[in-house]
């Protein structure tokens, strides 16, 4: 039985949607090694990263003296989970990039503030 155009189109979605998953697990895995702690199911994850504590502890262990651990805001993540996003969780954003850009990695590569 031929499959229609919607039927087809279904397919695709859910396999994007596969493959997004499967590079976020990817990706979880990463940083799980890196900074050897747990993190959320890759499905919390993407939220998990907006307040960019994790990004500002991947910057910590690539360039520990740009980012002393002192410099994160939120680092347990408590006002957060009490008060939602805050501006000042965009700083954890900013540290990262300039962690990523002292290593030589490309603004071009570097995703802005608002992507995150």
């Amino acid at each position: 039985e031929r499959l229609t155009a919607e039927q087809m189109d279904e397919q695709r979605m859910q396999n994007v949607a596969y493959q997004y998953l499967c590079r976020l697990e990817e990706a979880k895995r990463w940083m799980e090694a890196c900074l050897e702690e747990d993190l959320p199911a890759p499905t919390e994850l993407e939220e998990t990263l907006r307040n960019g504590v994790l990004l500002a502890k991947l910057g910590h262990r690539f360039a520990p003296t740009l980012v002393p651990l002192k410099k994160i805001y939120d680092p347990e993540q408590l006002r957060y989970t009490a008060q939602g996003l805050q501006f000042r969780h965009t700083d954890n954003i900013n540290h990262w990039r300039s962690a990523v850009t002292s290593l030589g990695l490309p603004q071009i590569f570097q995703p802005e503030t608002t992507d995150v």
